[in-house]
């Protein structure tokens, strides 16, 4: 029996298709590794089944255009800090916040994306249209767009730490922080990402998506 996809990344697979390279979901050749997707910036995500489980493995789409040289060529950590009031994006260790006109000199891939994703939750859940936080108590479409929103922003933070000028990437939730390399597993992390925040929220049967 094939392993399950997680219940929300299979969600974000089919509310989110307009940040996935159309027709990129076809599984590729080669045993038990297939394609899931490539994003429109430059990333693809492909799955192992092993004994039952889905490993995920993270890669930069093979082309120039997937790549975001930094334009001094200097090399540093990025911190994803996804919280109101914060600055979604730090260069360095040392709190240099990034806006947008310089995410667009380093990071001109996802610069407008990554605009639409921070002014998404900080717009909708000031007016009620989109939840502040996950709850057990709240409805599944509400954890559904709050689950969809996070993949997407961890989704974004693995693309940079794939860069080969960038040292690491930490990608920062209210329940814990995910330590991005490209040289480490990302995949181990992905994982606890998606498990940690399953947890909190009660899981419909994935038929009940649709």
């Amino acid at each position: 029996m094939s392993a399950q996809l997680p219940t929300y990344l299979q969600f974000f697979m089919e509310d989110y298709r307009h940040l996935l390279v159309p027709g990129s979901t076809e599984p590729s050749t080669g045993g038990s590794t297939s394609k899931l997707f490539d994003t429109v910036y430059g990333l693809r995500v492909t799955q192992t089944e092993q004994d039952g489980d889905i490993k995920f493995n993270f890669s930069l789409v093979p082309s120039d255009a997937s790549i975001n040289a930094h334009p001094e060529g200097k090399f540093y950590d990025y911190d994803f800090i996804p919280f109101h009031g914060d600055t979604y994006l730090d260069e360095g260790r040392v709190g240099r916040g990034m806006e947008h006109d310089s995410i667009k000199d380093r990071f001109p891939n996802i610069a407008d994306l990554f605009k639409k994703w921070r002014y998404h939750f900080e717009d909708e859940s000031l007016s009620g249209l989109f939840p502040l936080e996950l709850d057990p108590e709240q409805d599944f479409s509400m954890n559904a767009l709050l689950m969809g929103w996070k993949i997407e922003g961890f989704l974004m933070a693995c693309w940079v730490a794939l860069q080969p000028d960038v040292l690491t990437v930490e990608y920062n939730t209210d329940i814990d922080c995910y330590h991005l390399d490209k040289n480490e597993d990302m995949n181990g992390e992905f994982n606890s990402f998606i498990n940690n925040l399953e947890e909190i929220v009660y899981l419909p049967e994935v038929a009940n998506i649709q």
